[in-house]
């Protein structure tokens, strides 16, 4: 049985987490081409707290392809665009920018990390040990002697008597 601590358990989740996401970045820049794209506009939504959504325009193999890209990146109007596209789909496109590619994900990527992170160390002790059994997909949590026999909450009410 392979066994764990509960901070390396929460960082072994925390890190397959990120790693899910940089793979899936990286699968699509290897399926992907390069282009250079221009900025025809940009579509705002919402009136008293505007979002900017730069439309980018670029040409591909299979012809114009128009995108919006993502939100309050600073372009200037008919500015130049570096563009990475999936070949196979070219209206799948980002602008290849670390705002423009990476840290939308990326943000999402972290907070659910953080909230990872969080869960183990708000509901196991420092101490506790997980067990892993190699061949079977169970996970046993081994408790300290001294959590085990700590008594448990109960919601039930004691019992009061009635005074005569």
């Amino acid at each position: 049985m392979w066994t764990m601590k509960r901070n390396a358990v929460s960082a072994v989740g925390g890190a397959i987490i990120l790693l899910f996401y940089f793979l899936n970045k990286i699968t699509f820049l290897f399926g992907a081409s390069f282009a250079e794209g221009k900025v025809t506009g940009y579509e705002v939504i919402g009136r008293r707290i505007t979002i900017h959504y730069p439309i980018v325009r670029f040409d591909s193999p299979k012809g114009w392809v128009t995108f919006k890209a993502e939100s309050n990146l600073e372009i200037p109007q008919n500015g130049k665009v570096p563009v990475v596209y999936k070949t196979s789909d070219p209206a799948e496109a980002y602008i290849f920018t670390f705002w423009g590619f990476w840290a939308g994900g990326l943000v999402i990527s972290v907070i659910v990390f953080l909230a990872w992170i969080i869960f183990f160390t708000s509901f196991f002790s420092r101490e506790t040990v997980f067990g892993f059994e190699p061949g079977k997909l169970r996970l046993r949590i081994i408790r300290p002697p001294e959590e085990q026999e700590r008594p448990r909450f109960s919601f039930r009410r004691p019992l009061r008597r009635k005074n005569p």
